[in-house]
């Protein structure tokens, strides 16, 4: 399934009450199309991220499966990288976390942007930053509050 960067935009905005976060909307823009994937967990790389630790824990507690994470493909690195979606990755990992290891299955549906559509119109800084918990803007944070109401259905 293919999605344009427009279609993702909506969809992650839809994800998020009150988001504000101009740069992720400069980072889906970057790609024109994304595509329908799961990955492994072990190829994605979400250790620059400060996450909530609370947010992660609802999630956790679905019922159903927590709506897919954006990424994108690294080169350099030759391991995907989160645009949107880490605290629903930190969840999944969770899931996993008492289990024996079988990386066949722990995976997580994830919109990943095709770089062979890379949008060198787009005229956005890419200003990926470690959060920093002394300079994180508590607004910021407020500003990606999720409305797990809309997921938390029986599967």
């Amino acid at each position: 399934m293919r999605k344009t960067n427009s279609e993702i935009a909506e969809y992650v905005y839809e994800l998020h009450e009150n988001m504000e976060d101009t740069n992720l909307w400069c980072r889906i823009m970057q790609y024109e199309y994304y595509e329908l994937e799961e990955l492994k967990l072990d190829d994605i790389d979400a250790e620059r991220f400060w996450f909530e630790e609370d947010i992660v824990d609802e999630y956790s507690k679905l019922k159903s499966e927590a709506p897919p994470i954006i990424c994108y493909y690294d080169n350099e690195c030759d391991n995907y990288g989160i645009i949107d979606g880490v605290h629903r990755y930190e969840a999944k990992k969770l899931k996993f976390e008492n289990l024996p290891y079988d990386s066949e299955k722990e995976v997580i549906s994830a919109w990943v942007g095709k770089p062979e559509t890379v949008n060198f119109d787009n005229e956005c800084e890419n200003d990926d930053e470690e959060y920093d918990d002394e300079e994180y803007d508590d607004g910021a944070f407020e500003s990606r509050i999720v409305n797990f109401s809309k997921f938390n259905k029986s599967r």
